[in-house]
């Protein structure tokens, strides 16, 4: 991968997270999936896409998933491995990009070591986890 592309797969996670702290996370997705395209990945990157995807599951009313998701997130788990990352299941997943991202498999990069979640990211999985709660009780 060259540079350039890592640092647009950089730059698109950074506007991902400035949207999910907007609370945009249908942008935020798809500025994950467009740093998906430029094979952008890391722990990190993975536990962000995991938690706007279980808020995504929660919006399209498939609680249980997102919420399996979240608490997935808090346990330290990351439950998918690559090839989940553009899965059928994903709330908003283009076919086109399936087809595309068929070929070229993703692995995870572990240069980042073991990413620890932001206090700020945890205080949301706490909060739409419990709203998933709620509303499966």
């Amino acid at each position: 991968m060259s540079s350039d592309e890592q640092l647009a797969g950089n730059s698109l996670f950074e506007i991902a997270k400035i949207r999910i702290s907007q609370k945009d996370f249908y942008e935020a997705f798809h500025n994950l999936q467009r740093a998906i395209h430029y094979d952008f990945r890391s722990k990190k990157f993975l536990q962000y896409k995991m938690f706007v995807e279980g808020v995504l599951f929660l919006m399209k009313r498939k609680v249980k998933k997102g919420v399996k998701m979240l608490s997935s997130l808090l346990d330290g788990s990351i439950n998918y491995d690559a090839k989940e990352l553009v899965s059928t299941t994903s709330p908003v997943a283009s076919q086109k990009l399936l087809a595309a991202r068929k070929d070229h498999p993703m692995t995870l990069d572990n240069s980042m070591g073991d990413a620890e979640l932001k206090p700020y990211l945890i205080h949301l999985i706490y909060v739409y986890r419990s709203y998933g709660l709620i509303i499966t009780s």
